[in-house]
């Protein structure tokens, strides 16, 4: 399941987090009244689905979660724009990290890939998606002119 398309109610949780795994071991069901989802409502359920599987108190929830929306919501937009570009050979990250009393998270966007079996943790122009094991090989150097 693709975490960028819009039209799904269903939200797939990635992760290797014991707790949310238990919790979450099939897609999460959003309830809604729209034929197309509001990406901020999406992002929004997602982190409450996440938070409620994290060892993190209800002050700090509340203190972090629209920071967090807004820094996905800012990341999905950068995905977004990053596949769509046709030049160079730049990447981003399809995560951010989140840290908190010692711990730290990883928060993003599932994105599917049939280079190998591993999840997407980098996007690049020209619609290229790899993981971490896979970046040098999809990477292309031009050749200097002689």
């Amino acid at each position: 399941m693709d975490s960028l398309q819009k039209e799904k109610d269903m939200l797939l949780i990635v992760t290797n987090n014991k707790h949310i795994i238990k919790k979450y071991d099939r897609p999460f069901k959003i309830n809604l009244d729209r034929a197309i989802m509001n990406t901020k409502y999406r992002i929004s359920k997602y982190l409450t689905s996440v938070f409620c599987g994290l060892p993190i108190d209800i002050e700090a929830r509340n203190k972090y979660f629209l920071r967090i929306r807004q820094l996905l919501l800012d990341k999905l937009v950068v995905i977004e724009n990053k596949l769509k570009k046709q030049e160079k050979n730049r990447q981003t990250t399809t995560y951010i990290k989140f840290s908190h009393n010692r711990r730290t998270w990883y928060l993003g966007f599932y994105i599917p890939y049939s280079f190998c079996s591993n999840v997407c943790a980098y996007v690049m122009s020209r619609n290229r998606k790899v993981c971490q094991n896979c970046r040098s090989k999809v990477i292309v150097i031009p050749t200097p002119p002689p």
